[in-house]
C-alpha cells in the first residue's frame, strides 16, 4: 500500500508542469511583441499620412459592387457572382467576389469611401492568421507571420490599399492549407481546393496561377494520400486549360512573352539587380529570410522550390522581356506581393523545421522590420506636397509603378467641396464625366466614385446630376443619358438651389483628341441647355499646378427663359 501513496502525488506534479508549459507557451516572446508595435505604428503612419489622397483605382471596385446591388436583383447578382468562378470573362476588380461585392454591399450599408480598404485589410490578416495556423506554429509562435510581413514595406501598403492586388494570395493560401494540414484527408482537401480554384478567377491574375501549386502538391509533397494527388492533378490541369481559353486583357498580354536571347538577358537582369539592391522594388528583410528559408527546408523542400521558383520566373521572364510595360523598371513592387507571401510561408516552415536557426530568421526578420519601419517614418515626416505634380505622387511607400496609381491632389480636395454644397442640401450639376482626360481607364481619378460611395446610389443620384453617354470605364456608373438632358432641364425646381461645377484638365483642350472632343461637345451642350432657364453666375474659381481649373456657378433663374 506504501508504493501507491508514494506515487499519487507524481501524477498532480506531471499535471502541474503541463499547466505552466501551457502558460508559457501562450506568453508572447519579446519579438513577438516587436512584430505587433512595428506593424501597427508602420500602418497607423501610412494612413495618417495618406489621409484622403487615395488613387481613383482603390474606389471602382466598390463603386461597381454598391451599383450592382442596386441595379441588379439578388438572385442575378449571386448567379453572375458563382458563375464567375473557375473562369473570367472581365476585369477581376470589377467583377470578383472579394474585391466588388464585399465593399459594395458594405457601402450599401453604410455609404463611406473606405470600406475596399477595410476589407483588403481584414482579408490580409485574416491570410496571414490562416497561414500560421496551415503550418502549425501555435499561439507562440505565429507572431512570425506578422514579423516577416512587418519586414516588406511593399506588403504592408497594399495591406491598406482599396486596390485589392494583394487577393492574388487567396487562392495559394487555400492550396497552402490543404496542403499543409490535409493532405492524409481527402474531403477537407477536396474542399479546400475546390474553392481555391473557384476563387482564382475572381482575383487579381497572379491568383491563377495556383495550378502550378496544384501539380508541384500532386507531384512533390510526400505523405500525400493517391486519391488527393489525383484529384490536385486534375484541378491543376483543369485550372490551367481554363487560364488558357478564359483571358483578360492583361493574361494574354503577357502569355505572349518570350525569353530573348542570352545576351539581352543578362544586361536586363544586371539592372533588374541594380533596381533590387538599391531598394527600388521593396525593403530587404523578407527576401534574405526566404531565400535563406529555401536553403534550409528539409520536408517538401522540392515542393517549396517549384511554387516560389515558378513566381521567380514569372518576374524574371518579366525583366527580360521588352514591350508595353515589360522590362526590369516594370518589376513594381505590387508585382512582388505574391512573391513575398510565398517566400514567408516557406520562411515560417524553416523556422518550424529547423529549431537552431530561429534565432537567425528572427533576427533577420527584426532588423527587416526596423529598417521598414524607419523607412517608412521618414517618409510620412515629409509633408503632403498639395501642389505637387500627380504624375509625382504616390500615396504609400513602394506603390510606384511607371503607368498608374498616382493622386490628384486637386481632385480629392474639390471633390469635397462637391460634397459639402450636397450636405447643405444643393443640388449640383456636374460638367464633368467619364469622357474627361483625369478619367482615362489608365490612371483614373474617381472622382465621381468618391462622391458615389460617400453618398451612396440613391443620394447620388438625386444630389448629383451627371450626363454623359459613355458610362463603362472599368466599372459602370449611374450617368444620365445626353438625349435626357431637355426634358431634365425643363423639368428643374426654380425653388431649389442649384450649383454647377466645371471641372477640366489641360489636355481636356486638346484639339484632335476624340475623347477631348467629344468631352467639350457634351459640357458644351448641357451649359446651353441650362442657360435656356438660369443665368449662371461664377461664384468660384481654382487652379493647380498643372492647369486643372474648376469653377463653381450658381444657377440663377431667368425672368424671361431663352428658347433653346
Amino acid at each position: 500500500m506504501a508504493e501507491p501513496q508514494s506515487a499519487a502525488p507524481l501524477p498532480r506534479a506531471n499535471r502541474h508542469t503541463s499547466l505552466k508549459q501551457r502558460r508559457a507557451g501562450r506568453r508572447r516572446t519579446p519579438w513577438g511583441v516587436v512584430a505587433v508595435l512595428g506593424v501597427t505604428v508602420s500602418l497607423t503612419a501610412r494612413v495618417i499620412h495618406r489621409g484622403p489622397y487615395v488613387p481613383g483605382f482603390d474606389l471602382l471596385s466598390a463603386a461597381q459592387g454598391t451599383y450592382n446591388i442596386a441595379t441588379q436583383k439578388t438572385a442575378d447578382l449571386l448567379a453572375s457572382v458563382f458563375a464567375n468562378g473557375f473562369r473570367t470573362v472581365g476585369a477581376w476588380n470589377v467583377e470578383g467576389l472579394p474585391s466588388t461585392l464585399v465593399p459594395g454591399l458594405l457601402t450599401t450599408l453604410w455609404p463611406w469611401e473606405y470600406w475596399a480598404h477595410v476589407v483588403t485589410f481584414v482579408a490580409t490578416a485574416a491570410a496571414l492568421a490562416l497561414l500560421a495556423h496551415a503550418l502549425r506554429l501555435g499561439c507562440r509562435h505565429g507572431l512570425l507571420v506578422v514579423l516577416g510581413a512587418g519586414a516588406s514595406s511593399a506588403f504592408l501598403s497594399f495591406s491598406v490599399t482599396g486596390f485589392f492586388y494583394m487577393s492574388a494570395i487567396l487562392p495559394h493560401l487555400l492550396f497552402l492549407w490543404a496542403a499543409m494540414r490535409a493532405r492524409r484527408r481527402p474531403l477537407w482537401a477536396l474542399a479546400a481546393s475546390v474553392v481555391a480554384a473557384w476563387l482564382a478567377p475572381h482575383v487579381q491574375e497572379l491568383g491563377r496561377t495556383v495550378w502550378i501549386d496544384f501539380a508541384a502538391g500532386a507531384l512533390l509533397l510526400p505523405r500525400t494520400r493517391i486519391t488527393v494527388r489525383a484529384m490536385w492533378l486534375l484541378l491543376g490541369a483543369w485550372l490551367c486549360w481554363q487560364s488558357t481559353i478564359h483571358h483578360t486583357f492583361n493574361t494574354s498580354h503577357y502569355a505572349a512573352m518570350r525569353l530573348p536571347p542570352l545576351h539581352d538577358c543578362a544586361a536586363r537582369l544586371n539592372d533588374l539587380l541594380g533596381r533590387l539592391t538599391t531598394l527600388q522594388i521593396d525593403t530587404p528583410g523578407l527576401l534574405i529570410a526566404g531565400a535563406l528559408a529555401l536553403l534550409l527546408i528539409r520536408r517538401a523542400r522540392f515542393f517549396w522550390w517549384a511554387i516560389v521558383g515558378a513566381q521567380l520566373a514569372l518576374l524574371l521572364l518579366l525583366a527580360v522581356n521588352v514591350g508595353d510595360v515589360e522590362g526590369p523598371n516594370n518589376v513594381w513592387p505590387r508585382r512582388t506581393l505574391l512573391l513575398s507571401f510565398l517566400l514567408l510561408a516557406a520562411t515560417a516552415t524553416a523556422y518550424r523545421e529547423r529549431r537552431t536557426w530561429r534565432p537567425v530568421f528572427i533576427a533577420i526578420l527584426t532588423a527587416g522590420m526596423l529598417w521598414q519601419v524607419a523607412d517608412t517614418l521618414r517618409s510620412s515626416l515629409r509633408p503632403l506636397d498639395a501642389h505637387a505634380m500627380d504624375r509625382d505622387y504616390f500615396p504609400l511607400p513602394y506603390v510606384h509603378n511607371t503607368i498608374d496609381y498616382t493622386v490628384p491632389f486637386a481632385l480629392v480636395d474639390w471633390s469635397a467641396l462637391i460634397q459639402a454644397d450636397v450636405d447643405t442640401g444643393r443640388r449640383v450639376v456636374l460638367l464633368y464625366n467619364l469622357l474627361a482626360y483625369d478619367e482615362n481607364p489608365t490612371n483614373p481619378a474617381g472622382l465621381l466614385e468618391r462622391l458615389y460611395l460617400r453618398l451612396g446610389h440613391a443620394r447620388f443620384i438625386d444630389s448629383v446630376i451627371v450626363f454623359g453617354d459613355d458610362v463603362v470605364r472599368w466599372n459602370r456608373m449611374p450617368l444620365r443619358p445626353m438625349a435626357t438632358l431637355e426634358a431634365f432641364v425643363g423639368g428643374m425646381d426654380d425653388r431649389e438651389e442649384w450649383i454647377v461645377y466645371a471641372i477640366a484638365h489641360p489636355a481636356d483642350r486638346h484639339p484632335s483628341w476624340i475623347a477631348a472632343q467629344g468631352f467639350r461637345t457634351q459640357t458644351y451642350t448641357i451649359m446651353r441647355a441650362l442657360e435656356t432657364r438660369f443665368v449662371a453666375e461664377s461664384s468660384l474659381e481654382l487652379n493647380d499646378r498643372i492647369g486643372r481649373q474648376l469653377v463653381r456657378f450658381t444657377l440663377v433663374p431667368r425672368v424671361d427663359p431663352v428658347a433653346d
